[in-house]
């Protein structure tokens, strides 16, 4: 359940051949990775698999990513299931991907392609991120000296300004607007038509592009500056993304020891600021950025996102739904290897289940798991398959077709948007 929620994206960075190809005999007999693709791109593009329905479990709709491209693979890290060259984050009713340096643009509703457009930058280059809203999309590589931007109108693709540009200092997407941070103390307005500075303005500590919080307008911000131990603070401070100007701060009924310029722990989701607090225990504290009052306070670190907000108790693989207007929970699931390497991996929590992502007999399944632990719903096998990202209803999966005389190579990529 990822932290922000921008704009539905998906980041898929493996070199696809994007086009169809005239039919041929397939090769029987070991291929190297090279002469695999070579002869994959002479055969027929598979036919793409049929809707299933729009019930939970179901495959809503199914769309083609390329073909003839090395194998992506997959491993566990700390954070869960991942892909050496994938990323995602998640919501919005537009699906941003991009393959082999090209960005294209898909509804979320029906799979449609809405448009697609070029993004790569000349010679050696590695893909570093993709980020987008409803109004602006980011992608970003990064070569032997520095990172270079390209930012696109999120309703047309249309290049905003140069492509691949040095920005200076790591910009961030609030809503329609570009902000840039020095990681220090100064946090400034990029327009990137022009690639200047809109506004500039100083501020005590300001946060690195991963660890900024916003809500699309406003960046929130510690009144202090940052130490080894952050001193508890009553004061949250507001930025205005489109102007630079200080807004009128938060006052809290008493002072919290947060830290909005760390990365993790901090939050905005369903229109609630979710403070990470780490003294004198942790915990998290939903404030309601309007007043100031504090909604509610949970044990713990919560997970905030599409659906219900979690907790998960690694030590008991327990995890607890809660409801993000109270910070009452709702259910409670234990399941042995839940979110661990081999086990399921919960990608998003509703009222009468987990969603999750589980192998199952050499293939993998989303699957919904009720409180009690037995299965409430579960997905057509989807074989070499990845997890992706997921909004309020949806799980979207990768899939890889293997050539068949080399696992190392994916003759059909596909993505399937799942019911959930």
């Amino acid at each position: 359940m990822a932290r922000r929620v921008p704009v539905l994206v998906l980041a898929l960075v493996i070199a696809v051949g994007l086009g169809a190809c005239s039919s041929s005999p397939s090769r029987s007999g070991a291929e190297s990775p090279a002469a695999a693709v070579n002869a994959c791109q002479h055969s027929r593009p598979a036919k793409l698999a049929a809707a299933t329905g729009q019930q939970p479990g179901d495959i809503r709709w199914v769309a083609s990513l390329g073909r003839c491209a090395p194998s992506f693979g997959q491993s566990w890290t700390p954070s869960g299931l991942t892909a050496p060259r994938t990323s995602a984050t998640t919501a919005g009713s537009r699906l941003v991907v991009i393959v082999n340096g090209v960005v294209s643009a898909y509804s979320t509703a029906t799979g449609s392609l809405l448009w697609r457009r070029g993004a790569a930058p000349a010679g050696k280059a590695v893909f570093e991120a993709l980020d987008a809203t409803q109004s602006l999309v980011m992608v970003q590589y990064r070569t032997t000296s520095a990172t270079l931007s390209t930012f696109l109108s999120a309703g047309d693709g249309q290049p905003l300004g140069k492509a691949n540009a040095a920005v200076h200092g790591s910009p961030f997407l609030v809503g329609a607007h570009v902000v840039v941070t020095d990681g220090g103390s100064s946090l400034a307005g990029y327009d990137p038509g022009t690639g200047t500075a809109r506004w500039r303005v100083t501020v005590p500590d300001a946060p690195s592009a991963d660890a900024e919080v916003n809500d699309g307008t406003i960046v929130y911000l510690d009144s202090e500056a940052g130490r080894e131990q952050m001193p508890p603070m009553r004061r949250i401070d507001r930025l205005d993304a489109a102007t630079g100007r200080l807004l009128s701060p938060i006052t809290l009924a008493k002072a919290l020891s947060f830290d909005l310029s760390a990365v993790g722990g901090n939050q905005f989701s369903q229109g609630l600021l979710l403070l990470g607090i780490s003294s004198p225990a942790a915990q998290t504290v939903a404030v309601e950025p309007a007043s100031g009052a504090v909604k509610w306070t949970y044990p713990g670190d919560v997970v905030a996102g599409a659906g219900l907000f979690t907790y998960f108790d690694q030590g008991a693989s327990d995890l607890y739904a809660l409801d993000p207007a109270t910070g009452q929970q709702v259910w409670s699931l234990q399941q042995p290897g839940l979110n661990t390497e081999g086990g399921p991996q919960t990608v998003l929590a509703a009222p009468g289940f987990a969603a999750a992502w589980s192998a199952a007999s050499g293939h993998w399944v989303v699957e919904g798991i009720k409180p009690a632990g037995t299965k409430a719903w579960t997905s057509p096998p989807l074989p070499a398959a990845l997890f992706v990202t997921n909004d309020a209803s949806t799980v979207y999966v990768i899939s890889c077709r293997p050539w068949p005389s080399s696992a190392g190579v994916c003759t059909d990529i596909t993505l399937a948007a799942v019911a959930a």
